[in-house]
């Protein structure tokens, strides 16, 4: 006979199965000739598993799914297609259900005379203010020395030897028992992490009996044994008390706080009082909250790794503090895409090995001006990266952050030259698009492999702007959105008004220069002043005013004024039946 206790989020339910044959757990009716019990889990299969007695103490586990694995108590896994003989009790498992299986005469409450009782309601990891009456109220120094071992116990770092044998230690100092314990599950089993006598001659043991009930019920129980006879588990022992520990989520049980007083030490007072037994599950808690901070200082630690492989340690300290910062929020940020030009035809000419080390020296150069101005490099995109600001921290000047890091990047490129000039018989170029805008910013990625970042409209367009580098001549450009949120310190000049693709809404881009002097000033209010006679559909004025500009150069041209008077010069031969002034870019 089994007693088969499952449960999950939808379901709560206790069967006992006395018949021969399996009983069999899914999502769908069951096998022939199995009793079938439904799960409501959309994480198991249709058929999941086949549990029969197969001997007294022993069952039988079939995971009959193709698919979803069964998890026991220790983290061995039942494969699909596998079986298992496990001894009972046991528990499992799979999807979102766990599945508990004992005999139930497990469950009982006396045993070979012996008379078990609970103290109080079920306990969680942290106790609830108020949550423990005592039977009577102790004197001020006994309050004193009860605070003093509780405190040396919290002193100790949790999960250390020294934790577990100063909670050991307590049940006989603090609460004045013959010998205690600090139980941990192994399975189906209980081991000792450690224990402490009160005399050399007092042997460590636990009765099976009363951490069953623990087990079960989630509650603190006290064992008075009036007839001394079970000789395996309680020789020489009167009385028993155990409490449960639970994990940090309050819901698993993981160990036991275990203490006894022996007939054979036994003074004036007999068995284990109420007071006594509260005060083991006080300290039960403890250990309980002890390791729930324990797991929650690693798994901040393993978030700060995680969080600072793709943002800078400033960011990960606050996505730490608040990992809700994950889910999705609508931010203004600054966006800034950066991809190395001509990559397709370096790429051809060095091999895949030069390829490899040429991206890495890059990309950690332009990572590492991003984190020069308080930047999160998003993601990298093979031959460019991604990078943010203004979240998730606040950065009231985030658009002349994002220019400052833009102008670094072009910094690097004489280095980057130097460096590699000889192997690749070109120069190195970098073309760096930066805009401004709202964006919804939060995990981009999976669960398992996050990936923080911004989506939306604005982000595209600061991708587009990018690309817009190539076909306009310019290194670095910016968007008006950006530019207006800059001061006079910082040369801009305004390039043009354009299309780009995808996207039906003018913008307008402006040149970001860092190192200017007059000469370029003044060449910068021409260029902007022909744009205007461009626009205003005045193009022999824009050709006139360009015209100096074009005259003066020896060697190099100035692509923008270029394209600006190649356009006046069309309209004039073919003047335009509807004139827009904005440009169309018709690629990426």
């Amino acid at each position: 006979m089994l007693q088969i206790n499952y449960s999950n989020s939808n379901q709560n339910e206790q069967l006992t199965h006395d018949e021969t044959g399996p009983v069999e757990f899914g999502r769908s009716p069951g096998m022939t000739g199995a009793r079938h019990q439904i799960l409501v889990d959309d994480f198991v299969s249709r058929d999941q598993l086949l549990i029969e007695q197969f001997d007294a103490d022993t069952v039988r586990v079939q995971n009959v799914s193709t698919k979803v694995p069964v998890t026991l108590a220790d983290g061995t896994l039942i494969g699909p297609g596998s079986e298992l003989l496990l001894n009972v009790p046991v528990r499992l498992t799979t999807g979102h259900t766990q599945i508990e299986i004992q005999s139930p005469s497990a469950t009982g409450s006396e045993n070979h005379g012996s008379s078990l009782r609970t103290i109080s309601a079920p306990v969680s990891s942290v106790p609830a203010a108020g949550g423990f009456k005592f039977d009577s109220a102790p004197d001020s120094g006994t309050l004193v020395g009860w605070f003093e071992t509780l405190i040396n116990i919290q002193k100790a770092t949790p999960g250390s030897d020294a934790f577990y044998e100063q909670t050991a230690r307590a049940i006989v100092d603090l609460i004045g028992l013959d010998y205690g314990l600090v139980l941990i599950r192994k399975g189906s089993d209980w081991k000792i992490l450690s224990g402490y006598a009160a005399t050399p001659d007092v042997s460590l043991h636990f009765s099976r009996t009363i951490l069953q009930n623990v087990l079960n019920e989630a509650r603190t129980f006290v064992l008075d044994d009036n007839s001394s006879a079970d000789a395996e588990s309680l020789t020489n022992v009167e009385s028993a008390v155990a409490s449960p520990v639970f994990d940090p989520t309050g819901k698993e049980i993981i160990g036991a706080i275990y203490g006894a007083r022996q007939s054979s030490m036994m003074s004036a007072s007999t068995g284990i009082r109420d007071l006594e037994a509260q005060l083991v599950q006080v300290i039960a808690s403890v250990v309980g909250t002890g390791l729930a901070r324990v797991q929650s200082e690693a798994e901040a630690a393993r978030r700060r790794v995680q969080f600072e492989q793709f943002v800078s340690p400033v960011v990960a300290r606050e996505l730490d503090r608040d990992p809700g910062l994950l889910a999705g929020r609508d931010r203004e940020v600054s966006v800034l895409f950066a991809d190395i030009r001509n990559f397709s035809r370096l790429s051809e000419r060095i091999g895949a090995e030069n390829v490899c080390r040429l991206v890495q020296s890059i990309m950690n150069r332009l990572n590492a001006c991003v984190r020069e101005f308080d930047g999160t490099t998003v993601c990298y995109l093979g031959d460019g990266l991604m990078a943010m600001w203004n979240a998730p921290v606040d950065q009231p000047n985030h658009p002349l952050l994002a220019c400052r890091a833009a102008l670094a990047m072009q910094k690097q490129l004489p280095d980057l030259n130097r460096e590699w000039g000889e192997k690749l018989d070109t120069e190195l170029g970098i073309g760096v698009g930066v805009n401004t805008g709202i964006a919804m910013v939060g995990n981009t990625g999976s669960d398992e492999k996050p990936h923080y970042g911004p989506l939306g409209h604005h982000v595209n367009l600061a991708s587009r702007v990018e690309g817009a580098t190539k076909h306009l001549g310019v290194p670095i450009l910016v968007t008006g959105d950006v530019r207006s949120k800059l001061d006079s310190s910082v040369e801009t000049r305004r390039i043009c008004q354009v299309r780009v693709v995808g996207m039906n809404t003018p913008v307008s881009l402006y040149e970001l220069r860092g190192d200017v002097d007059d000469n370029w000033r003044q060449r910068r209010d021409i260029y902007e002043s022909a744009l205007a006679h461009y626009e205003a559909g005045e193009w022999a004025q824009a050709c006139q005013s360009l015209n100096p500009l074009l005259a003066a150069t020896e060697s190099t041209f100035d692509l923008p004024s270029l394209g600006l008077m190649s356009r006046s010069i069309e309209h004039i031969k073919s003047p335009p039946v509807e004139f827009d002034p904005v440009w169309n870019l018709s690629s990426k």
